[in-house]
């Protein structure tokens, strides 16, 4: 029936940090880290200066350096007989420094292998980073004789007029590539050498532990991550030299900043940095006091503005204006208590949390084990993907399937627990699986789908609940069992109906927008902080006259249960194209039908179909089941395998996802429409009848609510 493999596959996508540009590495092959995603810049905690130093030395680069636009980024690869980078230097306990001082350093040593040149994490308006800046570059380093990997970002600010410009030689006479995969020569001028040395420059690092994605499916490297404190300058003619490839990069948001950083001085031959450890107990004390003054400073032009107030209210007709100039200049005078008592309690809250972090935290307490550089098995780098067992029936018998990571990767083939290949028999033949050539891939848009942070969500509860959003669901013939015909296509069922109501309609405002399909997706597109579906059900209003799309998508995840309304579309064994389906209440798909849903984001991009119109997506946190079993029948019938039953690759494989540019929780509104007059009514309904409801006719009928 079915391969396991293909629930490997999909399982891949369930993986933290998954990329759809990464491979599958063979056995015995090296990895390599890339840069990851971008991260808001840590704020330094005076107190937390780590006990060590970074030792760097990079000769300049005299020749050209082949690079590429990977879609993110133009990556830079650095020769492997390039011996530049860093040491890092941390003092031993077993040192005598009368005899020697060869036992007196533990250090790990650094080469230099890629650099990245990426666009800065565009923060929301409003929202301020530690470190403003425009662009990245990305040092990434791989430890000498160890599996570590450290990451140097280094900010740039763009200056008409910077004193040495350190990005200026790598553009200098090259190509910029402008497409995905465009490979040119960079650092092409004899008179500009690239001095390296620059970007770190007199600078102090925060650093953290950290994993980066790699080229490889499923192994993330142990990386030590260094923010450079301070930006540097870059001259306009380079920013807009870069923007030619980087300006079809996404813009994203950044990662939320990591809590605990250390400050780390930096060495090279004209000198080190200096910065020492404060000791913020003392400054807490002296701020408690200030509070403690400003506390008690407020409460004394308190009772003087109650005292005026009083005598502006009580006094006599002809002492009136003295009695409101006392009173305004009382009013004053508490609103400068108030600014102090805020000033100094803010700063007692920042004191009190550096001096908190320097009691439960020590320095490289969250280093990890060494491990192999190269790939041992793909069932070691994950517990996600590390094996999953699974009975199928294969030739009318029941058999225990366990296929590794690596077997899945090589062959697609179904293994026994003997590891004698299976011949998966009574497969049904491949339904209208479209020719890849007659695809058109909306993923070219970069807009869907997308991988939702919640932590960067912008949720208008926090203001206001009033601002808050729910969707409600009425149902027509939907609540009943619809007539439905299925057509397959690469990884998707499409759903329709010759019934107008089957699906109901959506209704935001007073506006009916009808359901006009449903696609099942395998696997799912829709991530929620790295969390991708097994399946995914979308519910998609296509306007007959044009104009944007909106469709609800609903994430599927396998468990031991299975889903009802799923098994109303594959129970018919010689289902064909376009076959008339007697389906399930819709209310049997997700249990935010039968009770409503209150988690649910909201962003702007496509569809992920041709001819991939703009859309309003709105994605339900919460949720729904399949079964294993369900999940292989779905997997089988949008052509995810052939009638040998081996696996398609072009039909699985995982899904490039971005990042939105911008999410709202819980309300059908983004930034730019929150605070605006909303309409009549703005939640999203599933109608029952195809008519234009007002506020009213929405309160009377039944609305199944939370």
């Amino acid at each position: 029936m079915m391969s396991s493999a293909m629930i490997f596959m999909a399982m891949l996508m369930l993986v933290p940090g998954f990329d759809a540009a990464q491979s599958a590495c063979k056995v015995g092959s090296t990895y390599h880290a890339t840069m990851g995603h971008q991260q808001r810049w840590p704020s330094p905690n005076p107190a937390l200066v780590a006990p060590v130093q970074v030792n760097y030395s990079y000769p300049k680069i005299t020749y050209p350096l082949e690079g590429e636009f990977t879609g993110e980024s133009i990556a830079l690869t650095i020769p492997g007989s390039y011996d530049g980078g860093f040491v890092l230097s941390s003092p031993t306990d077993d040192c005598d420094w009368n005899t020697s001082t060869d036992n007196c350093f533990e250090q790990e040593q650094y080469r230099l292998a890629r650099i990245e040149v990426r666009k800065a994490g565009q923060s929301g308006e409003g929202v301020l980073q530690a470190l403003d800046h425009t662009l990245e570059a990305v040092l990434i380093h791989s430890q000498v004789g160890g599996s570590y990997w450290a990451s140097v970002v280094v900010p740039f600010v763009v200056s008409n007029n910077p004193k040495f410009d350190p990005m200026f030689p790598i553009i200098t006479g090259a190509t910029m590539p402008t497409t995905e995969g465009q490979r040119e020569a960079f650092v092409r001028s004899s008179a500009q050498d690239l001095d390296l040395a620059k970007f770190f420059g007199a600078s102090t690092f925060l650093q953290y532990w950290t994993k980066l994605p790699t080229n490889c499916v499923g192994i993330e490297a142990n990386t030590r991550q260094f923010m450079r404190s301070e930006a540097l300058n870059l001259g306009y003619d380079t920013y807009k030299a870069l923007l030619e490839s980087l300006e079809h990069a996404p813009d994203t948001a950044p990662d939320t900043a990591q809590e605990s950083a250390w400050l780390v001085n930096s060495c090279s031959v004209g000198g080190c940095t200096e910065v020492t450890a404060q000791d913020v107990s003392d400054e807490l004390t002296s701020a408690l006091d200030v509070e403690s003054q400003a506390t008690i400073e407020l409460r004394e032009r308190k009772t003087a503005m109650d005292t005026a107030y009083s005598d502006l209210l009580n006094g006599s007709a002809s002492n009136a204006t003295n009695d409101l100039s006392s009173a305004m200049d009382a009013r004053q005078n508490l609103e400068s208590a108030d600014a102090e008592f805020q000033s100094a309690s803010a700063n007692v809250a920042e004191l009190e949390h550096y001096y908190n972090q320097t009691q439960s935290v020590t320095f490289d307490s969250q280093k990890p084990a060494q491990k192999s550089t190269v790939v041992e098995s793909l069932t070691n780098s994950s517990s996600t993907v590390a094996s999953f067992a699974q009975t199928i029936d294969a030739g009318g018998a029941s058999v225990p399937i366990l296929i590794t990571a690596a077997e899945a990767v090589d062959s697609g083939t179904v293994r026994d627990s003997n590891g004698a290949a299976i011949q998966a028999s009574g497969v049904s033949s491949l339904l209208d699986v479209e020719d890849s050539s007659r695809q058109t891939d909306c993923s070219a848009f970069r807009k869907s789908p997308v991988d939702i942070s919640s932590k960067r969500a912008i949720d208008p509860g926090s203001v206001s609940l009033e601002l808050r959003e729910r969707l409600q669901f009425l149902l027509g013939t939907a609540a009943m069992a619809p007539k439905l015909q299925v057509a397959a296509s690469k990884g998707r069922l499409r759903i329709t109906s010759s019934d107008q109501e089957a699906f109901g309609s959506l209704v935001v405002g007073s506006t009916e927008r009808e359901i006009s399909y449903m696609d099942i997706v395998v696997p799912g597109e829709h991530a929620i902080d790295g969390v991708v579906g097994d399946a995914e059900v979308q519910l998609v209003h296509a306007p007959l006259a044009g104009g944007d799309a909106t469709a609800i998508a609903f994430r599927l995840e396998m468990g031991a249960h299975a889903n009802t309304w799923v098994s109303g579309l594959i129970q018919q064994k010689n289902l064909r194209a376009g076959a008339a389906v007697v389906g399930q209440p819709l209310g049997k798909l997700h249990q935010g039908i039968g009770t409503g849903v209150q988690r649910f984001f909201r962003y702007d991009g496509t569809l992920t179909t041709t001819p991939c119109t703009k859309a309003q997506w709105l994605v339900v946190d919460e949720p729904g089941h399949i079964s294993k079993r369900q999940f292989a029948s779905l997997l089988r019938r949008v052509g995810g395998v052939a009638s040998d039953g081996t696996l398609i690759m072009s039909v699985v494989k995982p899904r490039k996802r971005f990042s939105a540019g911008l999410v709202a929780f819980g309300t059908t509104r983004l930034a730019s429409q929150m605070f605006t007059a909303p309409q009549q009514d703005t939640t999203i309904v599933l109608a029952q009848r195809r008519q234009t409801l007002s506020v009213g006719n929405l309160r009377k009928r039944r609305v199944i609510e939370m």
